[in-house]
């Protein structure tokens, strides 16, 4: 267990709820910068915690909403045009992909 102090909650709220998710080890580090991997038991903690809120929202009536689905760029391609280009390897118009 760590022996210095945790930063104060009211001056560095991301900092203090990060060092409390280590210290109790529901989460360590990532080799990717700013990113953690959380535990089995972390997660599962999580989990309650969505469902609780999520009971608790059905509760008062409301529904819950996710973000708005993304959109592509460009114009859009009918299934016909996406089926041919598929067989043939290349990328239909307006569509654009991570390695193009």
């Amino acid at each position: 267990m760590s022996t210095t102090a945790l930063p104060s909650q009211s001056e560095d709220s991301p900092a203090w709820y990060g060092e409390v998710v280590r210290r109790a080890g529901l989460a360590e580090n990532s080799s990717v910068r700013g990113a953690m991997v959380i535990k089995p038991y972390g997660y599962a903690i999580w989990e309650a915690i969505q469902r609780e809120l999520d009971d608790r929202i059905k509760a008062t009536g409301q529904r819950r909403r996710g973000p708005k689905a993304p959109t592509t760029r460009g114009r859009a391609t009918s299934s016909s045009t996406t089926a041919s280009s598929s067989a043939t390897g290349s990328t239909p118009p307006g569509i654009r992909t991570a390695f193009a």
